[in-house]
């Protein structure tokens, strides 16, 4: 049986237009997720539909493969069938056509597989990963990135499961042990059956977090400070007292999050085990920009790519909060404008939690 072209594995015509193929690839993907279905039929026509749509979106490779189409069916056109030595020397190519399951194709999906995740496509490159390790369980990278899109949705024992298994199959890669072995003091301990013992800590620096935070946000409301910035028109109400309480407190609530392990390493978090940028650290640049901007961009990625994680969700959960309510009690102060709070607020206490949660890692 002659092999599906790209349209035919999409389900579309030849002359289909762009938006025609990205909703037939839509379709396919929400019906071939391999959340819904986990047996390897399922998962490989996942990957052709996922390679039929990197073909034939863009213009010019699409355009090179219907060449190619057009050569090939010309060739079958012109295809002799008399003589059986020119039948075999036909099928040559056809052979080299076929899905190879050489190491070249399986680092080509390795490579894969960790750009899906620095891009934030989490389903796809589990989808690939888990490809490539029924193909050769021998390798150490698609453990490790498995481990690290379940440690992105908070899956931490299957994370230390993957992360031990790229240990024993890397024991020299520096990156995989450092990540086993943050972890492993992350969850807790395990048993002799494997099974994981969680580490049981107090609820204290939240509490202290909280009393400090409504001080200064007690300070903003009753102070009564000239405006820092009155020659820009964007901040120029703001004071020197709502600047360094928002940054502080900002730090303090990063520094709590990071200590009682609400949130993940920010080095796990910043990239993956492949050493690519995670979409998180992405964020983190627009966010010096705009925070709400940040905020938004990421719940519409989100919801798109299904690439929540944990921690920046709780980070931009508190961050956001807690700029909602400094803009609240400049509402109450005769000098400051809560709308300019509200609008770049956000941006300060951003990057004091960054700071906060950075140097709380290096204590843990």
């Amino acid at each position: 049986m002659a092999a599906k072209t790209h349209y035919e594995v999409l389900g579309v015509r030849e002359n289909a237009s762009k938006d025609e193929i990205r909703r037939a690839y839509r379709r396919l993907v929400l019906k071939l997720h391999p959340d819904r279905s986990g047996d390897k039929a399922t998962t490989e026509r996942f990957m052709r539909v996922a390679d039929a749509y990197r073909a034939l979106s863009d213009p010019k490779r699409r355009e090179d493969y219907n060449a190619a189409l057009r050569y090939r069916r010309e060739r079958k056109g012109r295809r002799p069938r008399a003589a059986s030595s020119q039948r075999t020397e036909y099928r040559k190519p056809k052979t080299e056509n076929r899905e190879p399951h050489r190491p070249l194709d399986l680092a080509t999906r390795v490579a894969q597989a960790a750009a899906l995740f620095s891009q934030g496509r989490y389903a796809q490159a589990e989808a690939v990963a888990l490809l490539v390790v029924r193909q050769n369980p021998r390798l150490a990278m698609p453990h490790a990135i498995l481990g690290d899109i379940a440690r992105a949705k908070q899956n931490l024992p299957a994370a230390l499961k993957h992360y031990a298994y790229a240990v024993q199959l890397n024991p020299k890669n520096t990156t995989f042990q450092r990540r086993y072995e943050q972890l492993l003091n992350q969850v807790g301990s395990v048993d002799i059956r494997g099974k994981i013992e969680p580490v049981t800590g107090t609820r204290a620096p939240v509490w202290v977090a909280a009393g400090l935070s409504g001080l200064m946000l007690v300070y903003v409301a009753i102070a009564r400070e000239a405006p820092l910035l009155d020659r820009f028109l964007l901040l120029g109400s703001w004071t020197a007292g709502l600047l360094v309480m928002m940054f502080v407190n900002g730090v303090i609530v990063g520094a709590t999050l990071a200590i009682t392990q609400s949130v993940d390493r920010w080095e796990s978090v910043a990239r993956g085990s492949s050493g690519r940028m995670s979409p998180a650290a992405a964020l983190g640049l627009v966010a010096l920009v705009n925070f709400w901007a940040s905020a938004f961009l990421y719940v519409f990625l989100g919801m798109l790519q299904d690439s929540f994680t944990y921690s920046v969700s709780r980070l931009v959960t508190v961050v956001g909060a807690l700029t909602l309510c400094f803009a609240l009690m400049s509402a109450l102060s005769p000098t400051i404008l809560w709308h300019q709070t509200l609008l770049w607020g956000g941006n300060v206490v951003y990057v004091g939690a960054l700071c906060g949660w950075a140097v709380a890692d290096a204590f843990r």
